[in-house]
């Protein structure tokens, strides 16, 4: 009797897992960085609507930290916008909020895409395109079989209980950095020589297929749209590029054969450890305008921009 009730009870906790997870995951719960920075930037989204935006950026961390809008709309002479995630969300997250973006801005003329070139090897992220996504998930069924019991996994993922957990006892509180206009850099930073690497550090090779079908998705919604679509590879760390090759002509090769109604700009962007924040791909934030300048530079022959001189500083 003894061992009826142990089963019992452990196959009542077992079915009481999942449930937690979706009450969890139903409140919508700041589990995680990745959860903090999208809900600031849907709020600035929502901010935003009463404004006519020009440029729109998008693109993971490095844009966060590298690209200042405010200063790239005086270079253009035109207001921007900086949504940029993270590399956790990776290129479905990108889609998916110039998705929302070109929903509230209908006017957006330029569209910069900026991703680190660390992005391009991860596995592609369920979670991050699930939880940016507005379409429906019959839309992504080309790309992932199973795509409606891969969103109920999803829903009853068991981990949101271990990342809430986790929130709960670090007692950590993500803070937004209003004058850099993201997530706040930790205080060890690569600038302050506190932060460091190692000096074999690579980009392994090899691109998750999916990514590549996004990146398909996102050059079909550009032509789709009418939109100035211009990809740039974000700051990175100068030993690791010089260190990455064969991933970095792999990067290049898959953008190459991949995009037609997006330009692409082929161009790497090191960066000495003297001029990085926290991570390998973050611009310390005394920086941005330094970044912002080259970024703009680069995208400018391209960039539909009011005729007016480029400010120094």
């Amino acid at each position: 009797m003894r061992y009826k009730t142990y089963a019992m009870r452990l196959t009542l906790f077992a079915f009481a897992l999942p449930l937690v997870a979706f009450g969890l995951h139903r409140l919508g719960y700041i589990n995680t960085e990745n959860d903090f920075i999208l809900q600031q930037q849907l709020k600035k989204l929502d901010r935003s609507r009463d404004e006519k935006i020009a440029t729109l950026i998008v693109g993971d961390s490095s844009a966060g930290n590298g690209v200042d809008a405010s200063f790239f709309a005086r270079q253009c002479g035109a207001p921007a916008l900086n949504l940029a995630l993270t590399a956790g969300y990776g290129i479905a997250g990108t889609f998916n909020m110039l998705s929302r973006a070109a929903a509230v801005h209908p006017e957006i003329k330029n569209v910069l895409i900026v991703q680190s070139p660390d992005m391009w090897h991860r596995p592609f992220s369920l979670t991050g395109y699930f939880k940016t996504r507005i379409e429906p998930l019959a839309n992504m069924k080309p790309i992932l079989p199973q795509i409606r019991s891969r969103y109920i996994a999803y829903l009853f993922n068991v981990k949101e209980i271990n990342w809430y957990a986790k929130y709960l006892f670090d007692r950590r509180r993500y803070r937004y950095d209003t004058a850099n206009d993201y997530t706040a850099q930790h205080e060890k930073r690569f600038a302050d020589g506190q932060a460091r690497i190692d000096t074999d550090r690579t980009i392994p090779p090899g691109i998750p297929e999916e990514r590549v079908q996004m990146l398909k998705r996102l050059d079909r919604f550009c032509y789709e749209h009418a939109l100035n679509c211009i990809y740039l590879h974000g700051p990175m760390h100068e030993s690791v590029l010089k260190n990455s090759t064969a991933a970095l002509k792999e990067i290049n090769a898959t953008l190459a054969d991949t995009l037609h109604a997006v330009r692409y700009i082929p161009t790497f962007f090191p960066v000495p450890p003297q001029k990085l924040g926290d991570k390998i791909d973050h611009i310390d934030p005394r920086f941005k305008r330094w970044s912002t300048r080259i970024i703009f530079e680069r995208a400018k022959p391209f960039l539909h921009c009011r005729s007016k001189p480029i400010e120094h500083f």
